[in-house]
């Protein structure tokens, strides 16, 4: 499975995710969490085929420090996991993130 992991994480970009892998194994590949995650307004975005995307919210923050099992969510090939920054520290490398993700997604799934 291939999965996108952007935002506040150290090596944001596309890895490839054994079956069993999860959301912990994701942010870790990308090189674990940058220093001022908003882990509870994460979300992943899934590709539905003649839908809109699906967006599904995730509180990491009750996965990663309570171990809550409810906020993991089995992954799908082509997911997008989305870290944001807290709101009150938007800067102008978040928003150069986002379109660096919007750019590498359309060329993976461009059909040529």
């Amino acid at each position: 499975r291939r999965l996108f992991v952007f935002g506040e994480v150290h090596a944001p970009g596309s890895y490839r995710l054994a079956p069993e892998d999860g959301i912990l194994d994701a942010i870790n590949r990308a090189g674990g969490l940058e220093k001022d995650p908003d882990l509870g307004r994460s979300f992943i975005v899934r590709q539905r085929p003649e839908a809109e995307p699906e967006v599904i919210h995730v509180d990491l923050g009750a996965r990663v420090t309570r171990g809550d099992l409810s906020q993991e969510v089995a992954l799908q090939d082509g997911d997008i996991l989305f870290i944001p920054r807290h709101r009150d520290r938007l800067q102008a490398r978040d928003v150069l993130d986002y379109l660096f993700g919007l750019d590498l997604i359309r060329r993976v799934f461009r059909k040529d």
